[in-house]
């Protein structure tokens, strides 16, 4: 995603007007051992952005990711994508009883799950 020098980076943060922050090396979001990669610009600019780095985790397969049979969301990274959002938010995205969750669930067909308070 950087490329060498942070070239590669640089060019596409040129052409999409998008800003990309990536954790540095060894730091992981908690309890993981993945970067955290903040996209800023307008909803054009992060989405163009988005789809750049995902086609390039596509395009690389995680040489840490466990064997077949075991835990498949970690074998298909290219398939799933983490957002952060505020903990006063993550209600209106569950929804009273999880009824809004469990139509996003539904209509698009995406595993989402949001995790427990600590």
């Amino acid at each position: 995603v950087i490329g060498k020098g942070g070239d590669t980076i640089a060019r596409f943060q040129k052409e999409t007007c998008a800003r990309v922050k990536i954790s540095k090396t060894n730091e992981f979001y908690p309890g993981t051992t993945e970067r955290v990669c903040l996209i800023l610009g307008n909803v054009e600019s992060i989405t163009r952005m988005h789809n750049y780095i995902m086609d390039k985790i596509y395009e690389k397969p995680d040489l840490n990711a466990k064997q077949p049979g075991e835990t498949r969301l970690i074998c298909e990274r290219h398939k799933q994508v983490k957002i952060l959002v505020p903990n006063s938010t993550a209600g209106m995205i569950i929804g009273k009883g999880g009824g809004f969750i469990k139509d996003i669930k539904e209509s698009s067909g995406a595993f989402v799950q949001i995790s427990q308070k600590p």
